[in-house]
């Protein structure tokens, strides 16, 4: 993005002919940024629960 942001897109394309013969393709984009950027959370959440786990089990 211009503010060197990223942003994560799924696309789904499907080719076929039209009337005529011709090949086209009809697709859709969809902006899945929120979704990407909550699972790497959840991500980094889950390895810190880990750690967290793993200390209190050395500890007891």
């Amino acid at each position: 993005m211009p503010d060197q942001s990223v942003k994560y897109v799924h696309m789904i394309a499907h080719r076929t002919k039209d009337h005529s013969g011709e090949i086209e393709y009809i697709g859709a984009a969809l902006d899945v940024t929120q979704r990407r950027v909550a699972e790497e959370a959840l991500g980094k959440a889950r390895s810190e629960l880990v750690h967290v786990a793993r200390t209190m089990s050395l500890g007891v």
